[in-house]
């Protein structure tokens, strides 16, 4: 809906970028199904097809698995990208510990955070019960769970601002949750 061009006209110069050897794939960032076809038709035009497509994508935010495009991506051979797989920090548990957090974020993400924090208690408790029994976080459980959940479907890029965040990060590959957990 922000887009200014055309999926084909954009895919068409994304094209041309390949064949002038600047680029190697093709990635497209929240198409839906609609427009993740006419991309892929435009870009199959010129042998070429998309690679992924970066959606958000995590246990508080599974719309993708309702509105068709997961479904898509699958039946076109399309890899997603989550993006926010811990929910901008919802699914970490620390907001849940400690409100006093949110005051240190901007007024808008301060107040959509709070209105999920209630809701998403339960969801919580089962994150942090699971990270018990993986000697693992919350944060580890539910990247994991992205990462599994979909198989080769869906990849993650879980944010990091820090090195010790990455290495938590990378915490979530140490187990693997079972299909009943998943």
């Amino acid at each position: 809906p922000y887009n200014l061009s055309s999926a084909e006209a954009e895919m068409n110069a994304l094209a041309d970028l390949a064949a002038a050897g600047k680029i190697r794939s093709v990635g497209i960032s929240n198409f839906n199904p609609a427009r993740m076809r006419r991309a892929q038709a435009a870009l199959q035009k010129r042998g070429l097809s998309i690679a992924t497509n970066q959606m958000r994508y995590s246990l508080v935010d599974r719309t993708i698995e309702r509105d068709g495009t997961l479904e898509t991506a699958r039946e076109l051979g399309i890899t997603v990208t989550a993006s926010t797989p811990l929910g901008s920090g919802l699914l970490t548990g620390r907001y849940h510990k400690n409100p006093e957090l949110l005051k240190s974020k901007s007024f808008y993400w301060r107040g959509t955070m709070r209105r999920k924090l209630e809701p998403s208690r339960p969801l919580i408790a089962a994150l942090e019960e699971l990270a018990q029994k993986y000697h693992a976080t919350p944060a580890q459980v539910a990247l994991n769970w992205v990462i599994w959940f979909n198989g080769d479907d869906v990849v993650t890029i879980p944010g990091a601002s820090s090195v010790k965040q990455a290495s938590d990060n990378a915490g979530a590959l140490r187990f693997r949750l079972t299909s009943d957990e998943l």
